[in-house]
């Protein structure tokens, strides 16, 4: 493989900013899975994550990068932090009157969805 290696710090920010320059890391992380097993088996995953600003680059990933810096403001995360724990409590609640619970089961796989679903503006009604 060829590589380039730009120290300046005018020619970094040139480079990053240019329409030209792309990375497609994709390739590089699918061809880390398995080979035992066929690649049509992973072409849900190439699709999925495809999406990921991890795997964008270009006008893509500075699309991606505009919404969702809007989304994890400084403000905005005084907001999450606050449904953070009003979920917390909201599922040790009846947790605690329990002799036991499982903290994976019970705590730790709910809690990402119950955030993620009050971030979005849904509310404990519309869990039904």
């Amino acid at each position: 493989e060829q590589c380039w290696e730009v120290e300046a710090y005018d020619d970094v920010c040139e480079l990053l900013s240019s329409e030209d320059i792309r990375a497609n890391y994709l390739p590089s992380f699918l061809g880390q899975l398995p080979t035992s097993v066929p690649a049509t088996r992973y072409a849900y995953l190439a699709d999925f994550f495809q999406r990921w600003p991890l795997f964008q680059d270009g006008k893509g990933q500075r699309r991606t990068h505009a919404v969702l810096a809007r989304l994890f403001s400084a403000q905005r995360m005084g907001f999450l932090e606050k449904i953070v724990q009003e979920e917390i409590a909201a599922i040790v609640q009846p947790l605690r009157q329990r002799e036991e619970w499982d903290a994976v089961a019970d705590f730790a796989k709910p809690l990402p969805l119950r955030v993620i679903s009050r971030a979005l503006g849904f509310t404990a009604h519309d869990e039904d």
